[in-house]
């Protein structure tokens, strides 16, 4: 198995265990092993033993199948077969936070199979993709326009959020879409997101390139066409 496979994975387990605030302390009492030997699996230094790695899916409360990369296909499913060339494993998004003033990214994870997706919000590409203040979890779905994206925060207060983008991605490009949340800070606010394959230097042009047009404003106001379930 390549060392990418458990650096990859350690990731994984360390974002679900911040993001459900449980120190390595807590969680090594929980499954009977030492914090150390925990974080030398979080890190990728100690290639994790299925053992070992069931025992801590159970103690943080994660399906074992979402850490994992699918290792089958069925292709009984009409969309895998009908969209199979659009299909997408991972994508990367950005929007413009006007409270901040800043640009703020996410990182999306798609398991085909199953038709189940991941959103990690709030990473850092240069330290570790799955550095997350918040996992949701959700579905995916294409249709002959669009792909869209239903997720749920597992965790009080149980936000929700919906992502909309075209459907033909030309490999290479970046490309507009659009992302609704509801929370119970917010009753509803929906942002204008860029999309990409791969991580995104922000620049002063990208910034200027998510800010929302009057006239953009306006059409989503007459289309009203954001439906959160």
């Amino acid at each position: 198995m390549q060392e990418s496979f458990y650096k990859t994975l350690g990731q994984k387990l360390k974002a679900n265990r911040k993001m459900k605030g449980i120190t390595l302390a807590e969680l090594a009492e929980a499954v009977h092993r030492s914090p150390a030997s925990l974080s030398k699996y979080e890190n990728g230094e100690v290639n994790i033993a299925i053992d070992a790695l069931v025992e801590i899916c159970t103690a943080l409360n994660v399906d074992i199948s979402e850490l994992l990369p699918a290792t089958y296909v069925d292709l009984k499913n009409a969309d895998i077969l009908k969209y199979e060339k659009h299909l997408i494993d991972r994508l990367y998004i950005y929007w413009y936070n006007g409270e901040e003033k800043r640009v703020k990214n996410a990182m999306i994870e798609n398991s085909h199979p199953s038709m189940k997706s991941k959103i990690y919000f709030v990473t850092d590409a240069e330290n570790s993709e799955y550095q997350s203040d918040f996992i949701y979890h959700g579905t995916v779905s294409y249709s002959d326009t669009s792909i869209t994206f239903y997720y749920t925060n597992e965790a009080p207060p149980f936000d929700k959020v919906f992502i909309r983008m075209p459907l033909l991605f030309q490999k290479g490009r970046r490309q507009k879409g659009i992302m609704s949340c509801i929370s119970l800070y917010y009753q509803g606010i929906t942002l204008k997101i860029l999309v990409s394959r791969e991580p995104l230097t922000v620049t002063d042009e990208i910034r200027n390139e998510l800010l929302m047009t009057p006239e953009e404003i306006k059409e989503l106001k007459r289309t009203n066409m954001l439906i959160i379930k």
